[in-house]
């Protein structure tokens, strides 16, 4: 018996550059969209992305790292591609410094005997898949913070092509559980099985 062998699809000059072109637009609109920084400021995710500067991000990708912040229904970063920031990591060594895109979400300690993290599937309201099927971040910065006190209680820095790689070929445990209150499915991953694979690359516990 012959097998035929599949031909690998070509991508011209044209499309490249038409790619890079949209990454540049992404860029320039998300550098030129408002953060709303007093807003960012008081709410949950933004009081715990503060928190998790110094021991988490500056700990992970370098004292030097800088953070841009592209969260918003109004940012193409977060709504199209599933980055929520953009750390510039430098290197003397290089010309320039290394754009990492990193996705993030911080929970309640209620949640936090779960010692998991979750990723939205769909939302069954407006029928749209969600962040497994559209995320281009590298990073999943994923921890759980305490509002009460402003204290980042923990947080794991996970390599997400790798861990969506697996879900997508179901290499890994997971459970595909339904959120009544915001009629969402979401997926979710203990940390345990995480380590097993070898995708957690840091993790923060406060002391």
């Amino acid at each position: 018996m012959t097998t035929s062998k599949q031909s690998i699809p070509s991508v011209s000059t044209t499309d490249l550059r038409k790619y890079l072109d949209y990454l540049k637009s992404v860029r320039q609109t998300a550098s030129s969209t408002p953060k709303g920084v007093f807003v960012k400021q008081f709410s949950f995710s933004g009081k715990g992305h503060l928190t998790a500067i110094d021991p988490v991000y500056k700990q992970f990708f370098g004292q030097e790292c800088e953070v841009m912040d592209v969260t918003g229904s109004d940012n193409p970063y977060d709504t199209n591609i599933g980055v929520d920031y953009i750390v510039d990591v430098k290197n003397p060594r290089l010309q320039t410094s290394v754009e990492i895109w990193v996705q993030e979400r911080f929970r309640t300690l209620r949640y936090q005997h779960y010692q998991c993290v979750t990723l939205i599937e769909c939302n069954k309201n407006s029928g749209h898949l969600s962040e497994i099927y559209k995320t281009k971040a590298q990073y999943l910065v994923y921890g759980y913070y305490d509002d009460t006190t402003n204290t980042l209680a923990q947080a794991v820095v996970v390599n997400l092509p790798s861990l969506v790689r697996k879900i997508a070929m179901n290499q890994i445990k997971f459970e595909i559980i339904h959120n009544n209150t915001t009629n969402q499915n979401f997926i979710s991953v203990k940390f345990e099985e995480l380590k097993k694979h070898n995708l957690i690359e840091f993790e923060f516990t406060q002391a």
